[in-house]
């Protein structure tokens, strides 16, 4: 039977633990959930949301940690007691309850990632498992956006994954470099009185990727406007990346940022008005204009894996190009498109594995590569990615049901 820990400290005499309703569900870069119902025998306990909780299994060994979510209490039908149906969810909940405010640009994932550890995360008690380098950034913005939620956008950037696990340690990782699992999973280790299968599928498959909504930065731009005797603003041909340059006359004018003042004229970022100054005197039709600056324009990045491009050729006896778009408003730049563009090839562009499996044998953990042979189905020595590890107990022995792939996502 399980021993667990509540409010730090473990449970006292007055508590059963029932095998009834006991289940741990664990999904990569997502709030696991614990499950199980206590017996107050006593009748006299309550349980404060997010109390902290540890399950171990018999042999001491952890199974999850988080915090109570909510807790609903029943009179017990066979005794005086009362029966606590608890759900909790993990650490990461530690990450979903922090909002990030941060500007990040001509860095790299690796790099804010442990930005995030230290601005905010480490007040919750994460800490760094193990940070891959990871792929170039140009330019990211996170408008009070839940830290959770900033962690999965790198990933999807670079094409790599993230978990927080029953330690509070932050694991940002590529798909070869996950921890081992500490055994190999071979036919012996499995039960077969539940599923066992080889699921050849991936419905998210694409070999090239279309990313719209970056901005591409123009050459220098020269245009010319004629004062009219009313207009103090001017608009141009692209918003704009720079501040501009700008004479009247030949004569150079001062530039400000709009809202300030002090300056001739007024720019903004990705505005293509330019805006004089109301205390100078309006242009007339003698006067000339010169405005050079940089613009903006909407780009589209394309991306491809001319590899999966052939094989899928060789398959299916055609161009082999199977496309996907994204539209992502959060894109500033192009280079930005192309990163997040890269990262979801390397997601997607695999021809999908998942193996389902069933053991009694403690140890496999979400997040872990694990090397899986089932000749019964034709299949391995293959390592893959645990991404998903479902717990049950039934009478006194705990199931460890495990789903790996050999893709990131899902």
């Amino acid at each position: 039977m399980p021993t667990m820990n509540l409010a730090n400290a473990p449970l006292s005499s007055d508590w059963l633990i029932l095998d009834t309703g006991f289940s741990i569900q664990k999904t990569l870069g997502q709030r696991a959930q614990a499950s199980f119902v206590l017996l107050d025998t006593t009748a006299t306990h309550t349980i404060a949301k997010s109390s902290q909780v540890q399950i171990y299994d018999d042999s001491s060994n952890l199974l999850f940690a988080g915090f109570v979510h909510d807790d609903k209490r029943t009179r017990a039908t066979y005794n005086s007691g009362i029966l606590h149906t608890i759900q909790c969810k993990d650490n990461h909940y530690l990450a979903e309850k922090r909002v990030a405010a941060k500007v990040y640009t001509s860095t790299t994932t690796d790099v804010i990632v442990n930005d995030l550890i230290s601005s905010y995360l480490r007040y919750e008690g994460i800490t760094v498992g193990q940070i891959n380098t990871g792929a170039s950034v140009h330019g990211i913005v996170l408008n009070c956006e839940k830290s959770s939620q900033a962690l999965e956008r790198l990933a999807k950037m670079a094409g790599m994954y993230w978990y927080i696990d029953d330690q509070k340690r932050l694991y940002f990782l590529t798909l070869s470099t996950g921890p081992a699992a500490p055994f190999a999973v071979t036919s012996d280790l499995i039960d077969y009185d539940y599923e066992v299968s080889v699921y050849n599928s991936n419905d998210l498959y694409r070999n090239q990727q279309i990313i719209k909504g970056g901005k591409g930065v123009t050459t220098t731009q020269t245009e010319t406007r004629h004062g009219d005797g009313v207009s103090r603003s001017w608009s141009f041909g692209f918003g704009m990346a720079k501040k501009p340059t700008v004479t009247v006359n030949s004569v150079s004018q001062t530039v400000s940022t709009k809202g300030n003042t002090g300056a001739q004229w007024y720019w903004q970022e990705k505005d293509a008005v330019l805006t004089q100054d109301s205390g100078q005197t309006v242009l007339v039709s003698t006067d000339t204009l010169v405005v050079t600056y940089v613009g903006y324009f909407d780009a589209i990045s394309i991306l491809n894996s001319q590899t999966a491009i052939a094989q899928m050729g060789a398959a299916e006896g055609s161009s082999g190009i199977v496309e996907n778009v994204l539209t992502d408003n959060k894109v500033h730049d192009l280079n930005t498109a192309n990163t997040i563009g890269q990262g979801l090839l390397n997601y997607y562009a695999v021809d999908g594995e998942t193996v389902t499996f069933t053991t009694r044998q403690y140890g496999l953990d979400i997040g872990q590569s694990v090397s899986v042979t089932i000749p019964e189905l034709i299949y391995g020595p293959s390592t893959i990615l645990v991404q998903q590890l479902g717990i049950t107990l039934i009478g006194s022995i705990f199931y460890y049901t495990i789903v790996a792939t050999n893709m990131m996502g899902n």
